[in-house]
């Protein structure tokens, strides 16, 4: 049985109860939810569901044939999917990683943001793809600036805005990693960031600013390492790119 909806406006799609569906094409909707979870995954066919940017979980009967079958380089899926029995406990991520700091240099339109990686894993490719406000406005949008976050500690995402903001809480950010727990999994977690935020209208580089730490490309504390690149992270939000040569 095959079945297409390709290219539409549809939301949500539920084949559950299909158990002799092999095909189905979904791409390029507005889906949100999708639920194949027939007993017959292992004999489908081909089953499509790129370019549905708001699609970050997808229920399947074993995630494991889910991941090695449908796949990114086939056009199946987006990096930004992932498999599972029970999309709904997906989320619980939101237990392990913490927004700890928002700091937005509106001088230098600039936005950094801390989140802190409780999981006891390394967590590949990091990077918060977009943050909303209260209002609906998106204020960020950004791709991997960072190879990893270490695990159990607090990692600094730092993006260029196109103009001063002023947003309203809370913020809701839309987190992409690969996190390594029973296999490798491409995940988007969404975060909240309700605190008051630093908000920094004036900054002299040459000012009282205190140095808070130094990174690696890693996202590791570093004493710099010599013909290596590091990071130098200040309180006033700034960050300093240096390398030292022998």
């Amino acid at each position: 049985m095959q079945f297409g909806a390709e290219v539409n406006q549809l939301n949500s799609i539920d084949v559950s109860n299909n158990i002799n569906l092999i095909t189905l094409i979904c791409h390029s909707n507005q889906l949100n939810n999708a639920d194949v979870r027939n007993g017959n995954n292992l004999n489908s066919n081909w089953y499509t569901f790129s370019d549905n940017p708001q699609l970050f979980c997808i229920n399947v009967d074993d995630p494991v044939y889910s991941n090695a079958t449908w796949t990114v380089n086939t056009g199946m899926i987006d990096s930004t999917m992932s498999f599972s029995t029970n999309c709904s406990n997906v989320f619980s991520c939101a237990d392990s990683l913490e927004v700890t700091d928002v700091i937005i240099d509106n001088t230098n339109l600039t936005m950094n943001i801390a989140i802190y990686n409780g999981y006891n894993s390394y967590l590949s490719m990091p990077y918060v793809a977009f943050t909303i406000d209260a209002n609906g406005d998106t204020i960020q949008q950004g791709n991997m600036n960072l190879f990893g976050a270490i695990n159990l500690d607090t990692s600094w995402y730092n993006y260029s805005i196109s103009s001063a903001i002023n947003p309203s809480y809370p913020l809701t950010m839309y987190f992409v990693y690969v996190v390594s727990i029973g296999g490798s999994v491409t995940d988007t977690c969404i975060l909240t960031y309700n605190s008051t935020l630093t908000a920094i209208t004036e900054i002299n580089p040459s000012g009282n600013r205190k140095l808070i730490s130094t990174v690696d490309l890693l996202g590791r504390e570093s004493k710099g390492t010599r013909n290596e690149p590091f990071f130098y992270i200040y309180d006033d939000g700034t960050v300093e790119k240096k390398i030292i040569l022998e």
